[in-house]
């Protein structure tokens, strides 16, 4: 796309993320809860530019596809980034009896620092 605003070409598509979380890495008795922490973000090419990087020092949060126009315009040519949602996360386990299966799922946040 042209942008009229810098007079540059900018090539967007899907790119990769990365996954970081944290958890208690050992058993866990049944009935006992748990926190989960973690961040979804973009690894994409463009995140690693200084000036992306100091806005968000974390990373830059994934969005959903329907948030992408928006956002790609605030992450970079800083306009507001109005409503945007995150991605589904989806939480699975190996229980005691080598049983995998899904224990939840949430939507991803944006963090404070986005806005």
């Amino acid at each position: 796309m042209y942008n009229t605003y810098d007079q540059q070409v900018y090539a967007m598509g899907k790119g990769p993320s990365a996954i970081t979380a944290s958890a208690p890495d050992i058993g866990v008795p049944f009935g006992t809860s748990v926190t989960v922490k973690g961040f979804v973000t973009d690894v994409s090419p463009g995140t690693q530019d200084e000036a992306v990087k100091m806005r968000f020092p974390n990373g830059v949060p994934v969005v959903s596809d329907e948030s992408q126009g928006e956002w790609m315009k605030h992450v970079y040519a800083q306009f507001p980034h109005g409503d945007v949602t995150g991605v589904p996360v989806y939480f699975h386990v190996v229980d005691a009896n080598g049983n995998y299966r899904n224990i939840g799922q949430t939507t991803t946040d944006l963090p404070v620092s986005t806005a």
